[in-house]
């Protein structure tokens, strides 16, 4: 028997639980409808006692006088006429009790009513309105003051929970744009410190010779030679900060390639750069289906990592292109020194050149990352059996193309 009972109140439970999560997902107008006939129920639930209240209070005044209706003719507020032709006057207390009974009877009705509409109305607007209407004007009072730190919470899935999933939506996009107009701006303050920093180094020395020369100490050659560099250094800064401007207005644009013709076209530049650099090459690449892709883009990532691996290779370039299901996968890899957790760290990162004799800018890797990024890509870098290798993957999904 125990074991029957409780599986009966679970099911009862369960049953409650089903029936409450029903009531709270029903949309305004069925909660408005529900609301209603609970209202009306209960009006004429009060209907019903109301008139049996004022009709035994009308009944108690009589039946002082009387066994039976049958031997009444009649009554009024202040009198009572019997069968047999007898007139019974009614005490003042009695004559207002009949008073109040007639009025209420008359009355009930149409003030249950009123306040049935009444109740129904103020309970659906304090139960399912005001929580909706009260979390959308909070929201856009924050919104309007940039406080975007919150979570916009209904709970419900009525008209009113649409309208308040739009406004979340809405405030996890600004707080997105925000966050990441906030890091574009940080970014720049960071680009600008830096190349104020990097700059100061050629201008001084640049300076300083100029002073050399104008007080005539010091062979002229050597001097000029020396200013020479630091102005060709100088030139690669502001080389290098018009190639991160021109990264804002990158915008990838999609048409179909021929994977064959991509291949050929990078196998034949790795192989001139290679044997240029006295370097042996290894050029491995996959089965593919025409690409999908920004030509261009992919193609200044490719010589930006190809110029990196030849210029730290000992003797040999590796290049892997291969499909692998929706994505574009190019790992560019060589046998010289591995990364060090340091670089693995932050060699995608703006003027970082680690060890590097200062001959270059730390830019090649971070503008890739940023053109893998605008083509809704990444970079990554790890050491693989090959030695230093950096993947770049692109996703080939369809996207608006040029025919």
């Amino acid at each position: 028997m125990g074991p029957l009972k409780g599986s009966g109140r679970r099911t009862t439970g369960k049953e409650m639980g089903a029936l409450s999560r029903w009531i709270h997902n029903l949309s305004l107008r069925q909660s408005f409808m529900l609301y209603m006939f609970l209202s009306i129920l209960l009006g004429i639930l009060a209907v019903v006692l109301l008139f049996s209240f004022f009709e035994n209070m009308r009944q108690e005044v009589i039946y002082n006088y009387v066994d039976s209706y049958s031997s009444l003719l009649g009554f009024s507020h202040t009198r009572l006429y019997l069968a047999d032709g007898r007139v019974i006057p009614f005490t003042a207390y009695e004559s207002l009790c009949l008073q109040i009974s007639a009025w209420g009877m008359a009355l009930v009705i149409p003030l249950a009513t009123v306040l049935c509409v009444v109740a129904a109305g103020f309970l659906f607007y304090r139960r399912r309105l005001q929580p909706g209407l009260q979390a959308l004007s909070e929201a856009a009072g924050r919104i309007a003051r940039n406080d975007l730190d919150f979570s916009l919470q209904y709970g419900r899935k009525d008209e009113l929970g649409r309208p308040c999933a739009s406004f979340e939506s809405m405030r996890a996009a600004l707080w997105e744009n925000n966050a990441a107009l906030w890091r574009t701006m940080e970014e720049r303050r960071r680009f600008l410190r830096v190349f104020a920093h990097d700059l100061r180094t050629p201008l001084t020395v640049l300076r300083g010779y100029l002073e050399l020369l104008m007080e005539g100490q010091g062979p002229a050659s050597d001097v000029l030679a020396t200013m020479d560099t630091h102005l060709s250094r100088m030139e690669a800064y502001v080389s290098g900060m018009s190639a991160l401007r021109r990264l804002e207005d990158a915008a990838p644009v999609i048409s179909p390639v021929d994977p064959a013709d991509l291949r050929g076209e990078m196998r034949s530049a790795a192989q001139l750069l290679c044997n240029k650099a006295g370097l042996s090459l290894l050029f491995t690449y996959g089965k593919m289906a025409p690409l999908p892709l920004d030509r261009g883009l992919f193609l200044q990532i490719y010589d930006n990592l190809l110029s990196n691996a030849l210029r730290y290779a000992k003797g040999c370039v590796y290049i892997s292109l291969e499909q692998r299901e929706n994505c574009l996968c190019l790992s560019v890899a060589n046998d010289g020194p591995d990364f060090t957790e340091e670089q693995l760290r932050l060699a995608t990162q703006p003027y970082y050149t680690g060890q590097d004799d200062g001959s270059h800018l730390g830019l090649g890797l971070y503008i890739c990352q940023q053109l893998a990024l605008a083509q809704g890509g990444f970079l990554s870098l790890d050491n693989s059996p090959q030695g230093a290798c950096v993947t770049l993957a692109i996703p080939l999904t369809e996207r608006e193309t040029v025919p």
